[in-house]
């Protein structure tokens, strides 16, 4: 008997914490609550000074952070992020060139979602990935070559299958020349830096680049 009983708290021990950790931290319970939080970032930094005045070395290739979506098989959800972040701006192909006027009236203006859209040259990448559905939104659509950062406060409803990972990716778009260069942290050129309120480092300004997602409501899809 007591072999059984010390065999049967070791099953508890090792596979509740299995449940859990599988699960994740979205939305992983029986609540009712989808107020419920889980926050996503990626960071491209400024590791080291570059030879030009615009932009800094960065030894951060790529990097990425992912959530699994709990729920019912074959169920569709809506899922409601806030994204937010400090980008240089990238021109994905075939895309129109966003302007400082789409700026002012649109907080979204870097948001492209008609997805599996490329670019062959080596300005930072900066996605949101779905695997069910398929689907890939990008975050900083618009000029490559602009020497200075914008960015962005907005939330969009994105759509996710029960058991579908959401990915947030960062690519610095390999290497200009021996180095991963990246453009710095500044609204304009040779500007001030951007600050994004509320999340860190605020007040101060991060040193290179960031996207942090937040996860903020998640409600089954009605056709």
């Amino acid at each position: 008997m007591f072999q059984l009983k010390r065999y049967y708290v070791l099953f508890i021990i090792v596979i509740v914490p299995m449940v859990f950790i599988g699960c994740g931290d979205f939305l992983c319970s029986n609540s009712d609550d989808d107020s419920m939080s889980t926050t996503l970032r990626v960071e491209l930094p400024c590791d080291a000074e570059s030879i030009y005045d615009h932009d800094c070395v960065t030894y951060t290739e790529n990097v990425e952070d992912e959530v699994i979506v709990s729920g019912e098989e074959g169920t569709v959800y809506n899922v409601t992020i806030r994204v937010r972040g400090v980008v240089e701006q990238k021109t994905y192909y075939d895309t129109p060139l966003v302007t400082r006027e789409v700026y002012d009236e649109a907080p979204d203006f870097m948001w492209l979602d008609d997805g599996l859209k490329y670019s062959h040259d080596t300005w930072n990448i900066f996605s949101i990935e779905v695997t069910s559905p398929p689907a890939i939104y990008y975050l900083n659509n618009g000029s490559s070559g602009t020497l200075h950062c914008w960015k962005f406060d907005f939330e969009k409803t994105i759509l996710a299958d029960a058991g579908a990972t959401i990915t947030l990716y960062a690519d610095s778009g390999g290497l200009d020349g021996d180095e991963i260069r990246i453009i710095l942290n500044q609204d304009s050129e040779y500007g001030d830096p951007l600050i994004i309120p509320g999340i860190p480092p605020a007040p101060d300004a991060f040193d290179g680049q960031f996207v942090q997602m937040d996860i903020v409501s998640m409600t089954e899809a009605t056709e």
